[in-house]
């Protein structure tokens, strides 16, 4: 028990796990999940297997990998990765934020009501909305800015739409006129 947590990658692991009981994953999806060497993660989990933490089991000639939640300490480690990511803020908050737009002379309060529908209102007209933008307002000029992660996702969803149906933005268009004058 006292080797659990030496390594990054063990830790990594039993995080991952505990986040998602009852989920069984393939090697390679731990391997990008958590970017770390395949060789390594075999040997980290070798040893919370050893410990009693992790199962496997074979299906088509694969291994995939689980928490064993009939092990008598899963609760407590539980409760211990619940109290460690509480008092994670650093990477519960950090966020990568990409410029959306630089808009010189332009009027803070007329723009409160086109970022809050980017956040608000676009899953109705786009079907997918950001989650969070920022904005910083100086001098008369605004800079926003995306989430980037959650741009990506909210671009990749308008690609595939656009795809499916080359028509998907004038429908979008009409949509963002209607909403706009309701």
């Amino acid at each position: 028990m006292k080797n659990l947590f030496k390594s990054q990658t063990s830790y990594g692991l039993l995080d991952l796990l505990l986040a998602n009981p009852g989920k069984f994953f393939y090697l390679n999806e731990l391997t990008k999940t958590l970017s770390k060497d395949p060789a390594n993660l075999l040997r980290e989990l070798a040893k919370l297997q050893k410990e009693g933490l992790v199962l496997f089991k074979n299906e088509n000639d694969k291994k995939y990998y689980g928490l064993d939640e009939k092990s008598p300490i899963i609760p407590e480690l539980k409760a211990l990765f619940s109290k460690l990511q509480t008092s994670d803020f650093d990477r519960k908050f950090r966020t990568e934020w990409m410029l959306g737009e630089d808009i010189p002379n332009i009027c803070p309060f007329f723009s409160k009501i086109w970022l809050d529908c980017f956040v608000k209102e676009f899953a109705k007209v786009g079907g997918k909305a950001y989650k969070k933008i920022a904005a910083i307002f100086r001098d008369y000029r605004l800079w926003f800015y995306y989430d980037e992660q959650d741009a990506n996702e909210v671009g990749e969803h308008l690609v595939n739409k656009m795809e499916a149906d080359p028509k998907f933005m004038d429908l979008i268009n009409e949509n963002i006129v209607r909403t706009s004058d309701e």
